[in-house]
């Protein structure tokens, strides 16, 4: 069965994938993610407005859950869902948490384009909502790197009346390794149907499991404990929902598809 990487959502600016800009129909240069490197920069000072189009953003990457290898590369998509609005755009940028200097490299893809010497990846055009892009690892341990990005969806008008949602990763570190310390979590399958498990390690104690829906209502809460956890989702109508996890200090989001 295959296994999936915690992703979490923010609804203000948060750690690795940088934000839209439709007032820049083709892409954006400069940071505006939010991340710690980019000294938690948004577009919120060009984007305002108190629309609220439905929109959320969903951060899909097939680097394993036990972590990256080095030199290795692994597809990241990145879309708005749900949204009514017409137009959308991103940026992204991937960080080391020791000091958030860049790490690893983008090349692009599917609807996107590399700016800032490629340290960022950037919409082609505001028509689109999904885009897919590639990310290499570095080729020596750098430590827990977390992805920050930030999205628009808008009417065209390029400064008023947006919406700016914003993700992150997890910290993802070198393979066999996880952020605490410790072992890692893992989750499967997904997509799934009718049940959902979480691998704990048995040196992680008291997570807190919280399932949504995309409206942003709690719908499951429960107290995981070291070992295999199965989560019931029969009673679940088919679609796409956030997890979040909080352990210890750290808390991990992900999302979970239906059928």
């Amino acid at each position: 069965m295959k296994k999936s990487t915690f992703f979490k959502i923010a609804l203000m600016a948060t750690p690795i994938f940088s934000l839209l800009f439709l007032s820049n129909s083709s892409g954006k240069t400069g940071a505006y993610s939010g991340s710690p490197g980019g000294n938690g920069t948004t577009c919120t000072a060009c984007h305002g407005g108190s629309s609220n189009y439905g929109a959320s953003l969903d951060i899909l990457t097939d680097i394993p859950s036990g972590g990256y290898a080095l030199n290795t590369s692994y597809n990241i998509t990145v879309e708005v869902i749900g949204s009514t609005a017409n137009n959308h755009g991103f940026q992204i940028v991937s960080e080391r948490t020791s000091d958030y200097t860049d790490t690893g490299s983008f090349a692009a893809g599917t609807n996107s384009h590399l700016v800032d010497g490629g340290q960022h990846v950037t919409h082609d055009n505001s028509a689109s909502r999904k885009w897919e892009f590639t990310w290499t690892s570095p080729d020596t341990d750098q430590g827990p790197i977390e992805f920050y990005a930030a999205s628009v969806a808008g009417n065209g008008s390029g400064s008023s009346n947006d919406q700016v949602t914003t993700a992150s990763s997890s910290a993802m570190t070198l393979s066999g390794v996880d952020a605490t310390g410790k072992g890692k979590m893992s989750s499967y399958p997904n997509p799934t149907k009718d049940a959902f498990f979480v691998d704990i390690p048995s040196d992680h104690t008291g997570v807190l499991f919280e399932l949504f829906n995309n409206e942003g209502r709690l719908l499951k809460k429960d107290q995981l404990q070291a070992g295999q956890n199965k989560i019931n989702t029969s009673d679940l109508a088919s679609g796409t929902y956030q997890i979040r996890y909080h352990l210890e200090e750290i808390n991990f989001q992900q999302s979970l598809i239906i059928e």
